[in-house]
């Protein structure tokens, strides 16, 4: 239970270096602004989208440091290790990955789920330090906390394997505090989770979020505020075929992520 206490520590610093990195950008604004009353962090960041760039930037980085340094949850040089798999096994988590992406993107659609940051990140891609942050900076710092920091030291502590993964997954949909976000973020969580486990390291990991997140933003670069209302049942043809690819995909994840437990059983974080 005390490994859990530890591992549940770490997802509350993160928490709270978010919730005050809205305060301080809601305050900063105010004052900025000469404002007489705080706004919504979402609108707030909408308005002012390298205030918010910065607000995450400096939050993700104390946590990171916390997590690492003062609770020594981080191996940092394991971590961005090379996977200890061959150049096959790398692909073969790849195309897991992407086929993840996919299925579960299709799956979030369907679910007919709230966004409630939508106007937040359409803004971050107006700048690019915002990109920067979204796309690149925002997936190694939940890659260290989450994968490195959580479920590596839970693995390390002695705790059964898919319960780390489970436990780490839950916590990285929870943080992200939106609906949508959240339901997405907990399944890919796992497929980032059995990766990150029969790899050893987060480089496959990261690799897989930064790519996800460069195409959340591309989207918004490209379609501007009509992302908002992109479809990609659509794209495909409607919502019977992105049924069945929804399907196919989260198959050939679910193939592909077993293939690769079964063909890495060896492997484990140390």
């Amino acid at each position: 239970m005390k490994i859990y206490t530890k591992a549940l520590t770490a997802f509350l610093v993160y928490g709270a270096m978010q919730l005050v990195s809205g305060l301080v950008l809601q305050l900063v604004i105010t004052l900025t602004t000469g404002g007489s009353s705080l706004v919504a962090t979402g609108d707030a960041g909408a308005e002012f989208p390298l205030m918010l760039a910065l607000c995450l930037l400096a939050s993700g980085a104390l946590t990171v440091l916390i997590v690492w340094l003062p609770m020594g949850m981080i191996e940092m040089k394991a971590s961005f290790r090379l996977p200890q798999l061959s150049w096959g096994g790398a692909v073969v988590g790849l195309l897991a990955g992407l086929a993840g992406v996919v299925g579960l993107n299709l799956m979030s659609e369907f679910a007919n789920l709230s966004d409630n940051m939508g106007d937040a990140m359409q803004a971050l891609s107006s700048t690019p330090l915002g990109v920067l942050t979204v796309a690149l900076f925002g997936p190694l710092c939940e890659e260290l906390v989450f994968r490195a920091g959580i479920q590596g030291y839970l693995h390390r502590e002695g705790a059964h394997p898919v319960v780390a993964i489970v436990f780490a997954s839950l916590l990285f949909g929870i943080l992200h505090f939106n609906p949508l976000q959240t339901f997405f973020a907990s399944l890919m969580g796992v497929v980032l989770g059995i990766l990150y486990y029969r790899t050893g390291s987060i480089v496959l990991c990261s690799v897989l979020h930064v790519i996800n997140n460069t195409l959340a933003i591309e989207q918004m670069l490209v379609l501007g505020p009509e992302a908002a209302d992109f479809s990609l049942c659509e794209v495909l043809g409607g919502k019977v075929a992105g049924a069945l690819v929804m399907v196919f995909s989260c198959l050939i994840c679910i193939a592909l992520l077993t293939w690769l437990w079964c063909r890495t059983s060896g492997l484990q974080i140390k």
